[in-house]
């Protein structure tokens, strides 16, 4: 799990400074940077469960904006113009990739908290 968190820490910092230089782009810089962070902090064993709640819920909330807004994956699912599902420069595309970068810290953030919830179990 160290070598996990540690990797998984390093490519968040590394898409954080991805979106560092682009425009409006801001919001991404905070949700990965965060997610680095617990990474981190789950690779030194540190348990930081209030933190994992707040970085789940601001997540989950994010996810589920994504997913209903009215440019959203729904929509993208749901779209019936044919040119709008293969266009990846088109925002119903950008949003889904959005999402799933969401989606890809949730996974992460809920994978740290069963292992951490595991080894506390280990410990009494």
């Amino acid at each position: 799990m160290k070598l996990f968190n540690r990797i998984v820490a390093v490519i968040f910092l590394l898409l954080a400074l991805a979106h560092l230089f682009q425009r409006g782009s801001w919001l991404w810089v905070i949700l990965f940077l965060y997610g680095a962070l617990l990474c981190f902090f789950a690779s030194l064993k540190k348990p930081m469960v209030l933190p994992y709640l707040v970085g789940l819920a601001a997540y989950a909330a994010y996810a589920i904006y994504l997913f209903f807004d009215k440019e959203g994956v729904y929509a993208w699912i749901r779209s019936t113009d044919a040119d709008a599902i293969p266009n990846p420069a088109g925002t119903l595309a950008y949003r889904t990739r959005e999402f799933c970068g969401v989606m890809f810290l949730v996974a992460v953030l809920l994978i740290n908290m069963l292992w951490l919830r595991k080894q506390q179990k280990t410990l009494v």
